[in-house]
């Protein structure tokens, strides 16, 4: 199971011609994109498939610490997302 999302993985990214990236990668960037957008940590835990929120809550603290902007060029380099909107 594991061989086969690591081999559409790497499809993806060739056909986006992007650099490749491992399956955690993609995940760790999918609960960090998520949280940072503000989306409830019980959902993303829910999503991914957590047992508790410790990592959900490890990767928001993390974000937190960057700036709007430098979440976008991060964000920019994975996904096609709208501005984050200013507050």
């Amino acid at each position: 199971f594991n061989r086969r999302i690591s081999k559409n993985i790497a499809e993806v990214c060739d056909a986006l011609d992007i650099q490749r990236i491992t399956p955690q990668y993609a995940r760790n960037s999918f609960i960090s994109a998520l949280a940072h957008h503000g989306v409830m940590a019980s959902y993303i835990d829910y999503a991914v498939g957590h047992a508790t929120s410790e990592v959900s809550a490890l990767l928001a603290g993390y974000i937190n610490n960057l700036s709007d902007e430098a979440m976008q060029a991060y964000n920019e380099k994975i996904f096609i997302i709208p501005p984050i909107p200013q507050n």
